[in-house]
C-alpha cells in the first residue's frame, strides 16, 4: 500500500496530516511526499520524522499539484495507492477498512470515503459524502481497466 501526499506550504497541517497516517491500524505501506518548493519550512518539518517508511523528496521550486502528484505516482510500490493532501487526516482505521474491501471485491478497482470539512482548529463545520452512484461509477470504471487490460494482453500477448 502506498500513500502519496503533494505538499505545499502546509506547515500548519503537514503534521496532523503526516501522524494520521503513521497511526493508523494497517502498518504495511509506505509513505511518499514531494515537496513541491514550499517556502514556509514544510519540508524542514518533515525531514525531523524518523519513520523508515516515509521517503522525502524536494522540488527545488513549485511545479504544482499535477506534476508533484504524477511524480509520486511513478515511485510507488504498493498495489494499493492512496491519494492524501497535506491538510487532510485520517481516521485510524481508515487504511485498513479500504484494503479490506478492495481485498474483498475484485471487480473494483478504486474507493472513496466520505469525509469532514474543519475549521482552522479541527471543528466539524460539514460533510461530504459519496452517493450511491458513485459506487456504481467505480464499477464501471474497474470494468473498463479490465477491458483495456484485456485489449492489452491480446495485443501485446503478454500481461
Amino acid at each position: 500500500f502506498s500513500i502519496i501526499i503533494p505538499l505545499y506550504n502546509k506547515i500548519g497541517f503537514i503534521s496532523r496530516a503526516l501522524d494520521s497516517v503513521v497511526s493508523q491500524t494497517y502498518k504495511d505501506y509506505e509513505i511518499i511526499v514531494v515537496n513541491d518548493g514550499s517556502t514556509d519550512n514544510s519540508y524542514q518539518l518533515l525531514q525531523e520524522y524518523e519513520d523508515p517508511r516515509i521517503k522525502l523528496y524536494n522540488n527545488k521550486e513549485n511545479l504544482g499539484v499535477l506534476e508533484s502528484s504524477n511524480f509520486l505516482f511513478g515511485e510507488v510500490k504498493g498495489n494499493f495507492i492512496a491519494f492524501k493532501d497535506a491538510d487532510d487526516w485520517s481516521h485510524p482505521e481508515k487504511i485498513q477498512k479500504q484494503v479490506d474491501y478492495l481485498m474483498t471485491n475484485s471487480d473494483v478497482s478504486a474507493c472513496l470515503t466520505d469525509s469532514y470539512y474543519v475549521d482552522a482548529i479541527g471543528n466539524k463545520v460539514g460533510r461530504s459524502y459519496y452517493p450511491e452512484e458513485t459506487k456504481v461509477l467505480f464499477k464501471k470504471v474497474s470494468d473498463l481497466v479490465k477491458d483495456v487490460q484485456m485489449s492489452l494482453k491480446n495485443l501485446w500477448g503478454k500481461e
